[in-house]
């Protein structure tokens, strides 16, 4: 085996991250071949420029991930809408200004802007350790409109992606959107074969195709 990976958001919050992390510098300075890829949340680097305890901690965690072989990295973005990820409930994405203040929250292209400035510094520290990184983007939220794919796009490339994934919004069952969609009546497909390929959510103001249409922008776009 020569690659293998860790997928656990909260890796960086594990307090035996660091043993671990050495342990596996360990075993590559003694000789053995392999990589790593991890999953991790953008809280893990974006503080990596910031003169403070926790842009130093960041540091140390960045450098033993080079020791103990990172090389790629997976990341949920999920958009850089900020309504979405309030609808998503995805505290940890969301910038820490915006939150805090009512008058930028109110403002969406400031809130878009600082998110990207976010993300690109989380992405910008995996890339100074020789790391690729991979960003999904999720489209079909409530919160998104027409045009949500195109921006998509434009913010992954101003954040540096390495390889962006899309997926539609799909409800998994078990979770409380399924719920909420069976209970609605929002579910619009049962068959699990039709999940991240098709719209699988009734939106409030697109339809079916309209969804799928933002999907098929965003790969083409990114990908021509």
């Amino acid at each position: 085996v020569r690659a293998f990976g860790f997928t656990d958001d909260n890796f960086v919050r594990n307090p035996r991250h660091r043993e671990l992390l050495q342990g596996l510098a360990q075993a590559r300075a003694s000789g053995l071949r392999f990589s790593l890829w991890v999953i991790l949340d953008v809280e893990a680097t974006c503080y990596a420029e910031d003169d403070s305890p926790r842009g130093e901690q960041t540091r140390e965690f960045l450098r033993l991930c080079q020791a103990a072989g990172v090389a790629h990295v997976y990341i949920g973005l999920e958009s850089t809408n900020d309504a979405v990820l309030q609808e998503a409930r995805k505290g940890v994405n969301r910038d820490r200004a915006t939150i805090h203040a009512d008058a930028v929250a109110d403002d969406a292209d400031e809130a878009r802007r600082r998110l990207v400035d976010r993300y690109r510094k989380a992405v910008r520290a995996w890339h100074s350790i020789g790391a690729s990184v991979e960003c999904g983007s999720i489209l079909g939220f409530d919160a998104d409109d027409r045009g949500a794919g195109r921006r998509a796009v434009e913010d992954l490339t101003a954040i540096d992606v390495d390889v962006a994934s899309f997926f539609l919004l799909a409800p998994l069952p078990g979770s409380e959107d399924y719920a909420r969609a069976s209970r609605d009546g929002a579910l619009l497909e049962t068959d699990f074969n039709e999940y991240f390929q098709r719209s699988m959510l009734a939106h409030p103001r697109l339809s079916r195709a309209e969804v799928e249409g933002e999907l098929e922008t965003a790969l083409r776009a990114m990908w021509s």
